[in-house]
């Protein structure tokens, strides 16, 4: 039995659901097992213990698979995580900028965030600037249908409760956001002047220089969301979310009033994991419509939204 439950947890190193260190859930920490390596001592016996603490690799067995190296058949245990994923394909319309930390010296006053991958850096949309953007936005759409204290109630409870005061106790969160990178994106760098917010003109001498990421035609975002146990209503405001991810409504990233960080939907897969499986596909038409298509219907996600509209704090769990 106890062979059976490590097996399941190094399983989850195995699959890399497994994070490590601090903002997991926020696309840090990412790591996956490639391979194990397996060895068996019996500590109620002198050799057995000798060869334990001396390190003994005799019999040692490696592998990709730790039920294999264990001998232990998972088959037959349930998965019975319930789980609201979105996997979503953007393009980037605009430009978009999430400034980095640090740069050389003779770089622009403000680069886009990037991270060394195998090819060597790239630009990415970090998962801190992506829950922020959605957090925001479901917060003023559940303020809007559901009032200001049930809204923010409603947005904690997947988000986690932010500490405003000494008092509070945070909460952890419920959705989880990944890192990813922005592809067939152009680097270009241009200057801009500060306005005066008073007169309307140039504010004097301060000229800065901006290095975004530009998209177009080719480019693209992926989008990433988790939403573990999740409810009708919880799944219907991140819907309503996607819906404006999609269009364009919500951007990403910073200077947003100079049009920055707009995408435009080409396909999702929405999935919910639990006593059964749904797969929803959502594809962006040439002529502006959706295309729709996996197991589930589209009058399933509608009903999402309306248990959103129908929430009544307390009361529907």
């Amino acid at each position: 039995d106890l062979l059976d439950l490590l097996a399941l947890a190094l399983r989850g190193l195995e699959q890399g659901e497994i994070g490590l260190g601090s903002r997991k859930r926020r696309g840090l920490g990412r790591c996956k097992v490639e391979k194990w390596r397996v060895r068996r001592h019996d500590l109620t016996t002198p050799t057995g213990l000798v060869a334990w603490l001396e390190g003994n690799a005799a019999g040692e067995e490696a592998g990709e698979h730790i039920a294999e190296l264990l001998s232990v058949d998972l088959a037959a245990f349930e998965d019975r995580r319930q789980v609201f994923t979105l996997d979503g394909i953007f393009e980037l319309t605009s430009s978009l900028l999430i400034r980095s930390g640090s740069g050389g010296a003779d770089d622009p006053d403000m680069v886009h965030l990037r991270s060394k991958r195998e090819g060597g850096e790239v630009p990415i949309l970090s998962g801190t600037s992506l829950a922020g953007a959605v957090r925001a936005r479901a917060l003023r759409i559940a303020n809007t249908l559901l009032g200001r204290e049930t809204g923010a109630n409603l947005v904690n409870e997947i988000f986690g409760k932010r500490t405003e005061h000494s008092q509070d106790q945070p909460t952890g969160s419920r959705l989880v956001t990944r890192e990813t990178e922005i592809k067939g994106t152009t680097d270009l760098v241009h200057g801009r002047v500060k306005i005066d917010r008073f007169t309307g003109g140039a504010y004097p001498q301060a000229l800065f220089f901006q290095q975004p990421v530009f998209g177009g035609t080719g480019s693209e975002v992926h989008i990433q969301l988790e939403l573990r146990q999740p409810q009708a209503y919880q799944i219907g405001l991140l819907l309503l979310v996607l819906k404006d991810l999609w269009t364009g409504d919500l951007p990403l990233g910073g200077e947003s009033s100079v049009g920055r960080g707009r995408l435009q939907g080409q396909q999702a897969t929405l999935t919910l994991k639990g006593k059964e499986r749904k797969i929803w596909e959502l594809v962006q038409r040439a002529d502006g419509g959706l295309e729709f298509g996996g197991k589930g219907k589209p009058q399933e996600l509608e009903d999402f939204v309306t248990a959103l509209h129908r929430y009544e704090e307390g009361k529907d769990r």
